[in-house]
């Protein structure tokens, strides 16, 4: 009967009270897009290092003009042609190529390494936003309850220690919100430094 009674109780406090358990939903950006930014990001990074690289460390065509002096001795023009400089063009050519190799080598092993982080920190992102809906709906579960027991507490129809334990509930379900909540934003903000673009992510449960 007291089972007939307290479901009864919560029927009238939704209908007349107006407290809905609405359908939870969040909108969260594509992984697929990620992994592209994340792609274009490194491959772009790449390129202006690669150019800079280039312009610092290749000689223009006036470097390997001789060199026009006056030679006192002999009492006439001095031109000194430093053959070393067009013999060391294809060394430094080589040591050049070398280490645009081992930039594009690590590079890529970075770019790997960042999937990987982007992946396992979309899949636990999921995991979490599903854990605050749960736990969203298990709240308003329990704040109906407290509040069923909270009117019969003040009507004297409830002894103190049941309405105690309702309210407890009630408040470890809140407190348990902030640290879901903590873990989603930290979880968001990973995605957003992978991809150095803030993430989409819309969910009103959470008051992102």
């Amino acid at each position: 009967m007291s089972t007939i009674l307290f479901h009864a109780l919560i029927i009238y406090i939704l209908i007349f009270c107006n407290i809905n358990l609405q359908a939870q939903s969040y909108t969260l950006e594509p992984l697929d897009n990620i992994l592209v930014r994340i792609n274009q990001n490194t491959q772009s990074n790449q390129t202006t290092r690669v150019d800079n690289y280039n312009v610092t460390k290749t000689k223009q065509w006036y470097h390997l003009l001789p060199s026009v002096g006056y030679n006192a001795v002999a009492q006439g023009i001095s031109i000194n042609f430093n053959l070393s400089n067009i013999i060391s063009i294809s060394d430094k050519k080589r040591a050049q190529q070398y280490q645009i190799s081992e930039w594009e080598r690590t590079e890529n092993i970075e770019l790997t390494k960042k999937t990987i982080q982007a992946k396992t920190a979309y899949k636990l992102l999921e995991n979490e936003l599903q854990k605050a809906i749960q736990h969203q709906q298990i709240t308003e579960i329990d704040s109906i309850t407290h509040l069923i027991k909270k009117k019969a507490y003040d009507n004297h129809k409830l002894n103190t220690e049941d309405y105690l334990e309702a309210k407890r509930r009630y408040l470890t379900h809140q407190e348990k919100a902030y640290d879901l909540r903590q873990k989603i934003v930290e979880l968001a903000n990973q995605l957003s430094l992978l991809q150095q673009k803030e993430l989409f992510l819309l969910a009103p449960f959470i008051k992102m």
